[in-house]
C-alpha cells in the first residue's frame, strides 16, 4: 500500500531529482513533487502550502542549504528538512542539524532515505499534536485566568495548587496566602450538616458535588456561591486533584431575600386592607383575589377564581352598568371609580367601586387586568 507524499525538492539537477523520486517510489511513496533551485521559487512554493517534507541538495550554484533552511524558518512552517548530498562534510552537516535540519543522507547511501523520511514524518506529527495541545492549553489557561467565576485546583488531599484572580477577589486571599494550604471550602456552620455529609461522601466516592453555600472572606464578610467540586482521576481511578468552581451569587441571594420581604410586605398590606385586590388573565377571568373578597361575598375567596366579573356581580340587577363595564374590559380600556350594585348570594344588595388597568407585555400582548374593589355600602350616605 502506497503512502501519499508531497515533497518539495531543493535541487538544480533533473537527474538527481529523478533518482530521489525513484528511491521514494521503491519505498512505497506515491509522490507529488516540485523542484526549486532559488530562494524566490522555494518561498513561493511554501506559500502555496500542502507540503509534507523538504529534501535539499547541499551544493547548489545559485542557492545553498543554509539559505533553504532560512527560507523554511521564515515561512513559519514546521516541516521535516532532510539534506541529501554527495559532497557535504560531516562538520557542515552537524552545523546544519544544529541550525534546524532534521537529518542528512549521503547520496552514496540513499537506502537510508526512506527510513529517515518515515521517522521524520512520525516525529513531525508528534510535534504538530504537541503544538495543538499546547495551543489548546494556552487558550484554556487564558479562559480560566480571565473567567469571572472563581476557580481553584487542589491536590488529592485538598491542598491548594492554583487559584485564578476571581478566586482571589471573592475570598480576599492572595494565591501566595492560599498556596499549599488545605482548602477550607466550607466555613463550619454555614452549610447544613446533611449537605456537609453529602459533600464529604461525594469526595470520598470520587463524584461531582454541586450545591450552594456561604463562606466568609478574609475580612470576615459573608458571601454565597453556587459551587461545583469535581475530582480529576488518574487512569487507575485514583483521585489526583479536585477542581473547585464557585459562582458568586451573593447579590442574587440579597435580591431574592429583598424580593421575598417585599412580597411578604405586599401580602400583609393586601390581606389586611378592607378593599380587595384582584388580577384577571387575558380571558378576563380572575386569576388572583385577596382575602377580603371572601368577607364581602361571605364565601371562600377561591370560589371566585376562574370566573368573570359579570358572573359574580349579578348582571341582571345592573344590566346597563355592567354592559358598559364589560365593554371596557373587552376593549382593554382602563377604568377608575366605576360604581355598580352587586347582589350577594344571600340576596343582600351592596354598592361597590372598582378601578382597574390593563397589563401588556413588552411586545404589546394583552396579559390581563390588575385592579382594586371597594365596598361603599353605608359610607357617607352611600346605600346598598
Amino acid at each position: 500500500m502506497t503512502t501519499p507524499l508531497r515533497v518539495l525538492i531543493v535541487e538544480d539537477s533533473h537527474d538527481d531529482t529523478e533518482l530521489l523520486l525513484h528511491v521514494l517510489r521503491l519505498g512505497d511513496f506515491e509522490t507529488t513533487h516540485l523542484r526549486v533551485d532559488t530562494a524566490e521559487a522555494m518561498s513561493a512554493a511554501l506559500a502555496e502550502g500542502g507540503w509534507d517534507i523538504v529534501i535539499s541538495d547541499y551544493g547548489l550554484p545559485r542557492f545553498s542549504t543554509p539559505g533553504a533552511l532560512d527560507v523554511l524558518k521564515e515561512s513559519g512552517l514546521d516541516l521535516p528538512f532532510i539534506i541529501v548530498s554527495g559532497t557535504i562534510e560531516i562538520d557542515d552537516a552537524v552545523s546544519l542539524m544544529k541550525a534546524g535540519a532534521h537529518d542528512f543522507v549521503q547520496k552514496s547511501d540513499l537506502v537510508r532515505l526512506v527510513p529517515a523520511i518515515q521517522r521524520e514524518l512520525r516525529e513531525s506529527e508528534v510535534r504538530r499534536d504537541q503544538t495543538k495541545a499546547e495551543e489548546t492549553l494556552r487558550k484554556l489557561s487564558q479562559v480560566v485566568e480571565q473567567s469571572p467565576v472563581a476557580i481553584a485546583i487542589t491536590d488529592g488531599e485538598g491542598a491548594i495548587e492554583y487559584v485564578n484572580p476571581s478566586y482571589e477577589r471573592v475570598t480576599g486571599y492572595s494565591f501566595a496566602e492560599l498556596f499549599r494550604t488545605t482548602a477550607r471550602l466550607i466555613e463550619p456552620g454555614l452549610l447544613a450538616e446533611e449537605e456537609r455529609r453529602r459533600l464529604s461522601q461525594a469526595i470520598t466516592d470520587g463524584r461531582d458535588w454541586r450545591g450552594e453555600f456561604c463562606d466568609r472572606n478574609k475580612d470576615g464578610d459573608e458571601y454565597c456561591v453556587a459551587a461545583t467540586i469535581s475530582p480529576i482521576q488518574a487512569s487507575d481511578g485514583t483521585t489526583t486533584n479536585f477542581v473547585v468552581i464557585e459562582e458568586n451569587i451573593t447579590e442574587r441571594k440579597l435580591a431574592e431575600e429583598a424580593l421575598r420581604e417585599s412580597e411578604q410586605r405586599f401580602r400583609d398590606i393586601v390581606e389586611l386592607a378592607s378593599d380587595w385586590f384582584w388580577e384577571m388573565g387575558p380571558d378576563l377571568r380572575f386569576t388572583y383575589v385577596s382575602e377580603p373578597i371572601g368577607n364581602h361575598y361571605r364565601t371562600d375567596p377561591y370560589t371566585v377564581l376562574g370566573k368573570k366579573r359579570w358572573e359574580i356581580a349579578n348582571a341582571d340587577e345592573n344590566p346597563e352598568a355592567m354592559g358598559r363595564h364589560r365593554e371596557d374590559l373587552e376593549n382593554h380600556r382602563p377604568f377608575r371609580d366605576f360604581k355598580y350594585h352587586t347582589v350577594l348570594p344571600s340576596g343582600e344588595r351592596r354598592l361597590v367601586r372598582v378601578s382597574g388597568k390593563p397589563v401588556f407585555g413588552d411586545d404589546g400582548e394583552f396579559l390581563g387586568y390588575r385592579g382594586a374593589t371597594t365596598d361603599l355600602t353605608g359610607r357617607d350616605g352611600e346605600d346598598g
